[in-house]
């Protein structure tokens, strides 16, 4: 039986348990870029960034799991649309999704958005910058973040320890 009043327990009394000494699969830290800013343009079949995020990996063998979002798409006034979206590490693109299209009719319709992941093997403990990139295959205009208010791509980073 525990009788009397217990010790209290600060942070600094768990000791040992970091990053490295963690088990496989433990996500260790998260990170999230964040764009609200409406983005328009005209340009076709040419990269332009979304948003952004620096992490800093804590172990070479760890991965980072992307996770995008991108949200307030409107196709301008073409009737077939289509915006590839990618992901980068730093220069190098990672991943890309093409699937990302719609047939509008005569109003202005705008999709709520789409999302796209991607395990990621950085392989290094340096600073890196996963970038979410567009590409628009038409030539009107194509809005993302239409609607600054109500909706915003992001980028989220997870590092998991391997």
């Amino acid at each position: 039986k525990l009788t009397g009043a217990l010790p209290a327990i600060s942070g600094a009394s768990l000791t040992g348990l970091t990053a490295a000494t963690m088990p496989n699969g433990t996500v260790v830290q998260v990170l999230q870029g964040q764009n609200h800013v409406a983005i328009a343009t005209t340009v076709m079949n040419t990269w332009f960034n979304v948003t952004s995020q620096a992490i800093t990996p804590q172990g070479s063998s760890n991965k980072v799991l992307c996770t995008a979002v991108v949200m307030g798409i409107e196709p301008g006034t073409n009737t077939n649309a289509r915006l590839d979206v990618g992901i980068y590490r730093d220069s190098t693109e990672i991943h890309r999704s093409l699937a990302n299209s719609w047939i509008k009719s005569t109003l202005n319709v705008r999709d709520g958005g789409f999302s796209i992941q991607w395990l990621d093997s950085p392989s290094t403990t340096s600073a890196t910058t996963y970038y979410l990139k567009g590409r628009w295959q038409d030539g009107s205009t194509c809005h993302i973040n239409k609607d600054s208010n109500s909706g915003y791509s992001t980028l989220t980073l997870q590092e998991v320890r391997a």
